[in-house]
């Protein structure tokens, strides 16, 4: 699949409560022109807006948005709801906000079980072997990285887990594994 915006190997945009379950992607996304503005890919969606779920859903697909900003292997922008994540196994590359699971993530989660083993390249900017940015506390929740995390440039943070974090993270466990690299340049 390739566009520019708005990205999704299930949908664009997960929006006016619209739920996507129990489903896994495992078609390529790319970036039609790297040289405009280019934002939103996500391995299920490019966005989960509000009041939006995303269920127990699967990337087992390369995101290839190289030039992109908010790219995950599950959704781009998550404002909405994730529940019982499964993960991504893909390997997701972007320019700035690129996480394993969610380029960014400004919704509260609670109970989320989410993993990464696909390789998270940010080619100017901040990664997350989860999450890139999150912005939205955190309760009860597991999350695994098992893989390598680069970031680049002076655009953003880069982490195993998170790349940034704003949130209360509380009562969940946080694991980057033997596996799970975090390179920063």
């Amino acid at each position: 699949i390739t566009g520019q915006q708005y990205v999704g190997g299930v949908a664009g945009v997960n929006k006016d409560g619209g739920r996507i379950e129990n489903t896994n992607n495992d078609v390529e996304l790319f970036v039609k022109d790297s040289t405009k503005t280019a934002q939103f890919f996500g391995g299920v969606a490019g966005m989960n807006d509000e009041k939006s779920t995303i269920g127990n859903a699967t990337n087992t697909a390369d995101v290839n948005a190289d030039g992109a900003i908010y790219v995950g292997g599950i959704v781009g922008l998550n404002n909405g709801k994730l529940e019982n994540m499964a993960g991504n196994t893909g390997n997701v590359t972007g320019k700035n906000y690129v996480g394993g699971v969610a380029g960014m993530n400004t919704e509260i989660l609670d109970g989320v079980n989410a993993s990464n083993k696909g390789k998270v390249c940010a080619t100017d900017g901040g990664a997350g072997g989860i999450f890139a940015d999150n912005e939205a506390d955190i309760i009860n929740s597991t999350f695994t990285n098992a893989a390598i995390v680069a970031g680049t440039g002076s655009n953003g943070a880069t982490g195993g887990i998170f790349g940034t974090n704003s949130g209360n993270i509380s009562y969940s466990s946080l694991k980057n594994e033997v596996n799970g690299q975090v390179i920063g340049m």
